[in-house]
This record gives structure tokens, C-alpha cells and sequence, in this order.
């Protein structure tokens, strides 16, 4: 990045503006794919956890049930 604003530094305002915003747009696609890796990453964690607490209140409930 920081030679991506080094070769920014070499044009006129009009292109300096133009670059930036490319710059820009630039950084957000790669957050967004960053974000979404770790998105998709995190679903198979929380679906097991999901699971996992299912399992767990579901078990507190029948052990519940069989104390009265």
C-alpha cells in the first residue's frame, strides 16, 4: 500500500482525486473479502456451538422433567 500512495504522489490533483478514490475502493474489496473469510470461517464454529447448546438444554430440560 504505501507504494500505491508513493506512485499517488506523482500526479496531478485531477489524477491524485482519481487515485485515491481507486485507493479506496481498492482497500473496502479487500476488507469486504477479509470479512467474508471470516465469515466463513466462524459458521461452521457457530453452528457447531448451536448445536452443542441444543444439546445441552435439551438435556437440562429431560433431567427437569424426571426430578418432580
Amino acid at each position: 500500500m504505501d507504494l500505491q500512495l508513493t506512485n499517488v504522489e506523482h500526479f496531478s490533483k485531477s489524477n491524485f482525486d482519481d487515485k485515491m478514490r481507486q485507493l479506496n475502493v481498492r482497500i473496502l474489496i479487500e476488507q469486504f473479502f477479509i470479512i467474508a473469510q471470516l465469515i466463513l470461517l466462524g459458521c461452521p464454529i457457530l453452528t457447531e456451538s448451536s448445536t452443542f447448546l441444543k444439546l445441552h438444554n435439551s438435556q437440562q430440560i429431560s433431567v427437569g422433567l424426571y426430578r418432580s
